[in-house]
């Protein structure tokens, strides 16, 4: 039958099957200015694609939040801490040598 991701994996696999439908779900999440992607991405919107991106589903790696001070209007400091656990690592490399 072939590779099922598996959510015990702690990775899934997102499959798009254009550049248009590609757009709405990752442009925002990479923080992809809108001026790149037209130049680069958008004359691809209408030719068929397919994009397999690794995601992890339950990262073990934990961030942090903290005040910057008591003033309500201040914006908080985050620290995501993103693949501080090594587990995270070995996972999205597994993810994506499938």
């Amino acid at each position: 039958m072939g590779f099922v991701p598996s959510l015990d994996n702690s990775c899934i696999l997102s499959l798009f099957n254009s550049i248009a439908s590609m757009q709405t779900c990752v442009r925002h999440l990479i923080g992809l200015e809108e001026s790149a992607w037209k130049e680069l991405f958008e004359p691809l919107s209408y030719v068929d694609t397919a994009s397999i991106f690794a995601t992890l589903v339950r990262p073990k790696s934990r961030g942090w939040i903290r005040l910057h001070s008591a003033d309500p209007l201040r914006e908080p400091i985050i620290d995501p801490q993103y693949y501080s656990h090594p587990k995270d690592v070995q996972v999205m490399l597994e993810g994506i040598t499938v």
